[in-house]
């Protein structure tokens, strides 16, 4: 049975444990079987009494694994169903492997909470119950900045559909984002893999312990806080896309502030990353007790993540009282900056101007624009064939005049139709 920390090793485990204790302290020659002192020291008898924050960890992970499942999966029906007017995309398939890697990450903490003491004070852990808590959260901090990086892809993607039809610029800085995601996906697996030489050392206290000196490592507070300062800047520039879009256009206040509220939530997700970032940078003693903070930020950093990237598909299950409030408003706003549109469509008005569209917003539960082929003959010399065109049908009784305006709701219905 293994000894607890503090204590003179009873395994040939604990004993290399012990050993590389105290090559970490530069007591290179020291006897391990005299065991190794690591703050905070054990109280006395009489004042000790057991804690552990354990059974709060299970509980928060749970409840977090069941939000996450529930809003994601509530997205992906809602989608299936082209309840939201748009097709299964890209952006849906991403939110999978997000949500997979999201619900693996507390999956972990609630496994190394029964077994491996996460939760306990130090000196209430025994050395191979620090082993293998040290082998499982080194592989869940890759878990967690896959997860961080995937529902990031799954909001770009979305982001390429709100503006990647108005302008050629929007979808190279898109695509660029994209790459850099993948490219720091690549750069926390090789970084966590190779943070010591040998490599084993980072995965196993026990083959660390049986090389002759310390092992070529990397700070864990400084790979913890470059990557937690990447993953805190690349919320900011994911943010501030839609709304620099949203600003610029043209659409009735209520329907601004329904999508201001939806991006709000993106915004509790940065908050949360930077709280994790400054909580992390004071746990330096009795992690496992204290690591607690930490994880309470990450849960919250990875629930509004999900949301953030679920909520422009479930906002379609509003009320329909406030859903036709919202439509009639935005085709008031259509009539405004359009005028009367009628008859086939030509290369002129399935591309607004500029100054009138802004940027082209696509609303996630109004507008829908495919690429499709024009309708019956076309000039040879024409190049309408390689531009996106509208779904548009005809909506009359709005100040007396007509106008044309992309509907999935009537898409919907005149497809059962």
């Amino acid at each position: 049975m293994s000894a607890y920390i503090g204590q003179p090793p009873q395994t040939d485990e604990d004993y290399w444990v012990v050993r590389n204790f105290l090559h970490l302290q530069g007591k290179t020659n020291a006897d391990p079987t005299k065991g190794v002192k690591i703050p905070p020291a054990k109280p006395p008898p009489n004042v000790y009494h057991f804690e552990s924050r354990a059974p709060g960890i299970i509980t928060g992970s749970a409840m977090t694994i069941v939000i996450m499942v529930f809003i994601t999966v509530s997205r992906l029906i809602v989608r299936w169903r082209r309840k939201s007017g748009q097709k299964f995309g890209a952006d849906d398939w991403m939110i999978i492997p997000a949500l997979i890697f999201s619900v693996l990450y507390p999956a972990i903490q609630i496994y190394t909470a029964m077994h491996a003491g996460n939760g306990r004070h130090l000196y209430d852990v025994t050395y191979h119950q620090y082993d293998v808590y040290n082998l499982i959260t080194s592989i869940g901090k890759i878990v967690f900045y896959f997860a961080v990086a995937t529902i990031k892809m799954s909001i770009t993607l979305f982001n390429m559909r709100l503006t990647g039809l108005s302008s050629p610029r929007w979808m190279k800085v898109h695509w660029g984002f994209f790459s850099f995601l993948v490219c720091f996906m690549l750069t926390i697996f090789f970084t966590i893999i190779f943070q010591c030489d040998p490599p084993k050392a980072k995965f196993s206290l026990v083959a660390a312990g049986k090389l002759p000196h310390k092992a070529k490592c990397y700070s864990d507070s400084l790979q913890g806080t470059i990557l937690s300062t990447i993953h805190v800047l690349t919320d900011v520039c994911l943010l501030s896309v839609p709304i620099i879009v949203l600003w610029k256009t043209r659409i009735d206040w209520k329907t601004k502030a329904r999508l201001y509220f939806v991006f709000c939530i993106g915004g509790m997700s940065f908050i949360a990353s930077f709280m994790r970032l400054i909580v992390l940078s004071h746990v330096h003693t009795d992690t496992l007790y204290n690591f607690t903070g930490v994880l309470t930020w990450a849960y919250i950093d990875l629930t509004f993540g999900l949301s953030a990237a679920s909520l422009p598909v479930l906002s379609t299950l509003l009320p329909r009282s406030l859903r036709n409030a919202t439509k009639h408003g935005s085709r008031q706003t259509a009539t405004k900056n359009y005028g009367q549109i009628s008859g086939p469509l030509s290369s002129s008005n399935t591309r607004p101007h500029a100054k009138d569209s802004q940027e082209g917003i696509v609303r996630q539960d109004e507008i829908e624009l495919e690429y499709s082929a024009r309708d019956g003959h076309a000039d040879d010399n024409s190049d309408l064939d390689k531009k996106p065109q509208a779904n548009v049908h005809a909506v009359s009784g709005i100040n007396g005049k007509t106008t044309s305006w992309s509907d999935p709701y009537t898409l919907h219905n005149s497809e059962k139709r």
